[in-house]
């Protein structure tokens, strides 16, 4: 039997490795209520903490938000967890497209999070099925 271990990670580190999909999973279908449950949680976790005042870097000593389980194999083949982190990646293109939109406030960059650069080439943290990469691929190339 395998032994299956469990870490506790944060956003940054999780999107800092590279993931397989097998082709067993499903393919992406999310749709907007998935998202605007996500989107809400995430804004109810952030408001909780959150005090009028609070600097960019404050945040740091923000409570922790359990996205769910992200179950790997042992070289990093996504078992569960692939729509979550799909949807993580699309919706920091999302803010990070509108961030560049808009010229009265710091960018914040959040480009490692959503790709990496090695050799010329950059690369989701994810090798998502086809129909994610032909949403995404103008994204990576125009950054």
């Amino acid at each position: 039997m395998n032994k299956i271990t469990a870490h506790a990670v944060n956003i940054r580190t999780l999107l800092n490795n590279k993931y397989t999909v097998q082709y067993y999973q499903r393919e992406y279908n999310w749709e907007t209520k998935q998202i605007e449950e996500l989107i809400e949680d995430l804004t109810n976790e952030f408001n909780e903490f959150y005090k009028d005042g609070d600097r960019q870097i404050d945040v740091r000593n923000y409570g922790d938000y359990f996205l769910g389980p992200i179950i790997l194999t042992n070289d990093n083949a996504i078992i569960d967890g692939q729509q979550r982190l799909s949807s993580l990646t699309l919706l920091l293109i999302y803010l990070n497209n509108l961030q560049k939109q808009q010229t009265s406030l710091p960018k914040v960059n959040i480009d490692n999070l959503i790709y990496s650069e090695m050799y010329g080439q950059k690369t989701f943290c994810i090798n998502v099925t086809e129909s994610i990469s032909v949403i995404c691929q103008g994204v990576i190339e125009k950054n």
